[in-house]
């Protein structure tokens, strides 16, 4: 399936994963420079359909003549890019306590996933949640527990590969004990080697092994490295192969993100020491943050870091067995997933009653019962706009005969809205008030604590971390989600 590939210049771009916008963008990327993969994000490319996602995905392969990686962040939950069997995420699938329902969920994503063209997901996450306050992971984990978090990571990577679709491990060597984003800053995870190994090791040490991709996570890791970032560092990349005996592709996280540009100054730079740390797979995906505003990369930005890495490589910087080495790998991986790809039935029906199987497993209830004639009297709904789309595909709206609807802006809604709402909400005899990351902006919380001050029977929803429910003790009853997604808000409705 896959050819020879001589020139260095071809060699080089098969290590690439890029986005694109434009057909004129994706032929110079794909036909020009050649690039050996794709990464789809919702507001680079427009995955609002199955049939829409599945015409770019035809599009795209048509214009190489080796098939593409084409990947998605595809986990559930909080990060799902693609219009498709909407799922409850890690944290929800984690308070099932069955791992099984992950292999199942796993499997449905990916026969879905496979059916709209896309052959690689960067899922499934096994970080070790070790840290509440993490603002990068946080629900996107199954558990706080090392052992949980391995035993429910398998289910779903075996579930992917029954799929046909390459699941990917991140991020390694783990990003669960943080309080700093890794996309603006450079994390640090200050432990001795022997804690990291019963920890956040502990899920790569298991699966590593039966694993086909593994995400690097730009991180300062001392145990492991003490001088650089995770993803650019020999020693933590030597350590995944020899000591967790990895052979498959290693991928980096993208490069454009602060935690590796801090230390390596710019996207060039960071490619290069990465390649030369071991990694096999390079992504550009994303936008760059710069200053206040977004850079996002353009066409002519990734022909100059290839123009930059081939240059390198003839200079000696970079050794050609390397990317040798690196490129066997990649094709390897394309050989095994990419030359016959299955064309399954998929029961969508059957995907939907799983999703909602998994929210009604995962919801935790606290407090008591509302009283039991609650649905005749005036209910008002108080949530972000975030996720007024969610709420309105469930039956919330719905359940009492009199419901009305209080939408706020922002997450961190201004005095003007927050007393707006006050007021509308002295109308109504049960206040119901949805949390998201409450526990992060101090607005929210002043909000909800000021409609617990009216003193009517309250449920507090939290959408995101937990955390949210404790400011907020005197709840009649509170409902933890573990996700925001309609069929864990649904499953709420249904507890009412």
């Amino acid at each position: 399936m896959v050819e020879k590939i001589t020139s260095l210049e071809d060699k080089v771009a098969q290590l690439f994963m890029v986005h694109c916008r434009t057909d004129e963008e994706a032929t110079t990327l794909i036909k020009t420079i050649k690039v050996g993969g794709v990464i789809y994000y919702n507001w680079a490319n427009d995955l609002t359909s199955r049939e829409k996602i599945a015409a770019l995905s035809r599009r795209l392969q048509s214009l190489s003549r080796i098939p593409l990686l084409i990947a998605a962040d595809q986990e559930g939950g909080l990060v799902a890019r693609a219009a498709l069997t909407v799922f409850p995420g890690n944290k929800a699938l984690g308070m099932t306590h069955t791992p099984s329902l992950a292999h199942e969920a796993a499997l449905a994503m990916g026969k879905e996933l496979l059916d709209v063209g896309i052959n690689t997901n960067l899922a499934p996450v096994v970080d070790v949640k070790v840290e509440p306050r993490n603002p990068c992971i946080s629900i996107r984990a199954f558990s706080a527990d090392p052992e949980e978090v391995a035993a429910f990571g398998r289910e779903a990577l075996i579930g992917y590969q029954e799929a046909h679709v390459i699941p990917t491990l991140k991020h390694f060597p783990g990003h669960g004990d943080v309080t700093l984003d890794s996309h603006l800053e450079l994390p640090i995870v200050n432990k001795p080697l022997r804690t990291l190994e019963q920890t956040e090791l502990l899920p790569f040490k298991r699966l590593a092994p039966l694993s086909d991709m593994i995400m690097t996570a730009h991180l300062m890791v001392p145990a492991l490295d003490p001088d650089h970032c995770s993803t650019v560092s020999k020693n933590t990349l030597d350590y995944l192969r020899n000591e967790l005996h990895f052979k498959g592709v290693i991928i980096t996280d993208s490069l454009v993100m602060q935690g590796v540009l801090k230390e390596c100054g710019s996207i060039e730079e960071a490619a290069i020491q990465s390649l030369n740390a071991g990694v096999d797979l390079l992504l550009f995906g994303g936008r760059l943050l710069s200053g206040d505003s977004l850079y996002e990369l353009k066409a002519s930005d990734i022909e100059r870091i290839h123009h930059t890495i081939v240059q390198a490589i003839r200079q000696g910087r970079i050794a050609e067995s390397r990317i040798d080495e690196a490129l066997s790998r990649v094709l390897s991986l394309k050989e095994k997933y990419l030359a016959s790809a299955p064309h399954p039935f998929i029961d969508f029906s059957a995907h939907v009653r799983l999703a909602q199987k998994i929210a009604k497993a995962s919801i935790q209830k606290i407090g008591t019962n509302l009283p039991s004639d609650w649905t005749t009297k005036q209910v008002i709904l108080i949530a972000p706009k975030l996720v007024q789309k969610s709420i309105e595909q469930t039956t919330f709206l719905h359940l009492a005969e009199k419901t009305q609807a209080l939408f706020f802006s922002t997450l961190n809604p201004k005095r003007e809205e927050i007393d707006a709402i006050k007021v509308s909400a002295q109308e109504g005899e049960i206040l119901i008030a949805f949390s998201y990351q409450a526990w992060s902006n101090p607005s929210q919380q002043e909000l909800i604590q000021s409609l617990l001050e009216l003193g009517k029977p309250f449920v507090l929803v939290t959408l995101r971390d937990p955390l949210d429910a404790t400011p907020f003790p005197e709840a009649s009853l509170t409902f933890n989600t573990f996700s925001p997604t309609s069929p864990s808000i649904q499953a709420v409705a249904e507890a009412l």
